[in-house]
């Protein structure tokens, strides 16, 4: 009795252990795509996503993996023209077109450039004062009492201290001063002689 439990034991594990090995089987003509992503210094790059589709789309369905911390990858994919794509929200998206044979293993390695950050800048203003309490952006604040501890008698005077901010004088005061913020396009004007504390915000 013991016997036979054991027999059948044996081809149920046999015929599991078979099943199971189907899946890889049919998947053994697939082709296996590697390499690593890395910037133009040679360091890796990761989470990169890197998809491949059938060149000709005839075929919509695509496949994608991620690259790692080091920027390698592995895509398994079958046999077939492709378009692979790489796309990185700080890197240049690259497409690269290849032909993959059937249990062939292909090795595509690719420097990365760095996105160009926009040179478009947009400057909004809003309707209404805001309470520096309750904006996002960085604010200076410069009151009366910093005036008088200054004894500035003249805005750049006041404006040179600050940070990110550097001036360009013409003249004696009163003259002609350009204003550079954060090494920015500068901006010109004409300012008087005195500082008037009433224009700085929090002034009394």
């Amino acid at each position: 009795m013991k016997s036979t439990l054991r027999r059948t034991d044996f081809l149920f594990i046999a015929v599991l252990v078979f099943s199971s090995s189907l899946p890889a089987q049919s998947n053994s003509s697939d082709a296996h795509l590697s390499g690593k992503l890395t910037d133009l210094s040679g360091y890796g790059v990761g989470n990169v996503k890197v998809t491949a589709q059938i060149a000709n789309g005839t075929n919509p369905r695509i496949w994608s993996t991620v690259s790692a911390d080091d920027g390698a990858y592995l895509l398994a994919i079958p046999a077939g023209h492709y378009r692979i794509h790489f796309q990185h929200s700080s890197f240049v998206a690259r497409d690269v077109i290849l032909d993959v044979a059937a249990s062939a293993n292909r090795v595509l390695d690719l420097r990365l450039e760095i996105e160009r950050v926009s040179e478009h800048v947009v400057v909004t203003a809003n309707a209404q004062p805001l309470e520096v309490d309750r904006t996002p952006a960085p604010v200076d604040l410069i009151g009366l009492q910093e005036i008088q501890q200054r004894q500035a008698v003249s805005l750049p005077d006041l404006l040179a201290t600050q940070s990110g901010i550097s001036l360009a004088r013409t003249g004696p005061i009163g003259g002609l001063t350009t204003i550079f913020v954060d090494g920015g396009t500068p901006a010109s004007q004409k300012f008087s002689s005195t500082a008037r504390p009433s224009i700085f915000p929090g002034a009394t």
